[in-house]
């Protein structure tokens, strides 16, 4: 884990080389993940209700409680191991995993007002990964912070263009499953990323822009 939401210096720039995101990632939009009735698990944790199984692991990541009881700040607890030669594979080969393709295309259709060109606004990014930076670190994150990892991640995701194309916002959402899920493994990421966009279409995490914010 890194200093932001999104640490680049550990990012793979191998992008999605060899898929047919278009044709996987942007098929007919979704049922919202916030249909239907919460289902409990074991922890006691209101989850999406197309999760069957939460990783305990995943559930940690979103339990501030026992992260702001931890001697080192949860993004600032790099794990080593996940950069041996080896788990850099591993790592690789989960971006063409089905399961995650479909999680991240949920993901996007659920949580993004995407324009009529099917591309992501910066104005739309700034809106969701607000909410999605405040989930992630709560309190930790000043709004000053905020509006620096707004525009360090818009950076890094937009590569220069003016909105994400699906590809870029696949790629974006992955990697925010790379860098958050203590483990490596399908069954963690997809976990991560169905509990996030749950947890943003209830409204966690939203606040007013503040003044910084919108000069960014």
């Amino acid at each position: 884990n890194g200093q932001t939401v999104k640490p680049h210096s550990t990012r793979s720039n191998h992008g999605w080389a060899g898929m047919s995101v278009q044709g996987s990632f942007s098929t007919s939009r979704p049922t919202s993940v916030s249909t239907g009735v919460s289902k409990r698990t074991g922890g006691g944790y209101n989850m999406p209700p197309h999760v069957f199984k939460t990783d305990p692991a995943v559930l940690d990541i979103f339990d501030t409680t026992r992260r702001s009881a931890a001697k080192v700040p949860y993004r600032h607890d790099r794990n080593d191991e996940h950069y041996t030669a080896d788990a850099l594979v591993k790592r690789e080969q989960l971006r063409t995993n089905p399961g995650l393709i479909d999680a991240a295309r949920r993901f996007a259709h659920s949580c993004y007002a995407l324009n009529a060109g099917g591309l992501l606004t910066k104005d739309e990014y700034f809106r969701v990964h607000a909410s999605l930076v405040r989930i992630l670190l709560g309190s930790e994150v000043s709004e000053a912070e905020l509006a620096t990892i707004l525009h360090d991640d818009w950076e890094a995701d937009a590569k220069g263009a003016d909105a994400l194309d699906l590809e870029r916002l696949f790629a974006s959402i992955f990697e925010l499953a790379d860098i958050w899920c203590p483990g490596i493994s399908a069954t963690q990421y997809l976990s991560f990323i169905d509990t996030l966009a749950f947890k943003l279409s209830r409204g966690d995490g939203q606040r007013p822009p503040s003044a910084q914010l919108m000069q960014q």
